[in-house]
C-alpha cells in the first residue's frame, strides 16, 4: 500500500498541524522518492530521511497554504506538468491554484521531477 499510495507526506512535520485533515498525495505523483523515504525511515537513516523529506516540504506546505491537507489541487497540477496526466481541475469543494501559484508550483516541483527521473534511470 505504502509504495503504491505513498507514505512521505506524513513525514513533513507541521503540516497536519497547519492544515485541516491528513495530508496525502505527493507521494502518488513521485512514487520512487516516497518509497525511498520509508525505506531510509524503516533503516533509521535520519540524516539521509531527513535531507529527503525536505524536498517534499515544500509541496506540502503549499497546499497547506490552503487550509486543508486535502487540498488536491497542487497534485493535479503536477500530474498534469510532470506526466501529461489530467488537465489540472478539481472539485468544487476543493480551492483550485490561483493564477500565481503555477509559476511557483513548477519552480517547487522541477528538483522533485528531476530527483525521480534520477531514480528512475537507476531502476
Amino acid at each position: 500500500v505504502l509504495i503504491v499510495q505513498g507514505a512521505a507526506e506524513r513525514f513533513v512535520a507541521g503540516v497536519i498541524g497547519i492544515a485541516d485533515g491528513y495530508t496525502t498525495g505527493t507521494g502518488v505523483v513521485f512514487p520512487r522518492i516516497s518509497s525511498l523515504i520509508e525505506s531510509e525511515f524503516l533503516r533509521g537513516n535520519l540524516a539521509q530521511l531527513r535531507k529527503l523529506i525536505a524536498k517534499f516540504a515544500p509541496v506540502e506546505l503549499m497546499r497547506a497554504e490552503h487550509g486543508t491537507g486535502y487540498n488536491v489541487a497542487p497534485l493535479k497540477k503536477m500530474l498534469e506538468i510532470a506526466y501529461g496526466i489530467g488537465d489540472g481541475r478539481t472539485r468544487p469543494r476543493v480551492m483550485d491554484l490561483l493564477p500565481s501559484d503555477e509559476s511557483r508550483l513548477r519552480e517547487i516541483m522541477a528538483p522533485l521531477v528531476a530527483y525521480e527521473k534520477e531514480l528512475s534511470d537507476g531502476v
